[in-house]
């Protein structure tokens, strides 16, 4: 387990920052862009293609930790240069929602209405 948080040192390293509360740091993150740049998040988010999972499949609540079943996808690296705090997070859509998650925990770190 020790090896685990070696291997993702930089994830480690913001949460020992902030504690649990980093997610706090990222929550928001998205509102934070202009409306062009959220545009393009979005855009570029959704035209991948990846499957959507149906509205209720779990809580859409940061903090949240969803079942270890459910495949989380990487961002794009367009996403990363426009929110570089998601950087070491993945996310999976929740009908019209991108879902932000902790790929270590499972937990729902950001959650993008759509």
């Amino acid at each position: 387990m020790d090896r685990d948080r070696g291997d993702r040192g930089d994830r480690g390293g913001r949460g020992d920052r902030g504690g649990r509360g980093d997610s706090g740091a990222v929550r928001g993150a998205y509102g934070r862009l202009g409306a062009p740049q959220r545009t393009e998040f979005r855009q570029n988010v959704l035209r991948r293609g990846i499957p959507r999972l149906a509205a209720g499949a779990f809580a859409l609540t940061v903090g949240t930790a969803i079942a270890r079943n459910y495949t989380l996808y990487d961002l794009p690296p367009d996403i990363v240069r426009i929110v570089p705090e998601y950087e070491d997070y993945r996310y999976v859509l929740v009908d019209d929602d991108i879902v932000i998650v902790d790929p270590d925990t499972y937990e729902i770190v950001d959650v993008i209405r759509g």
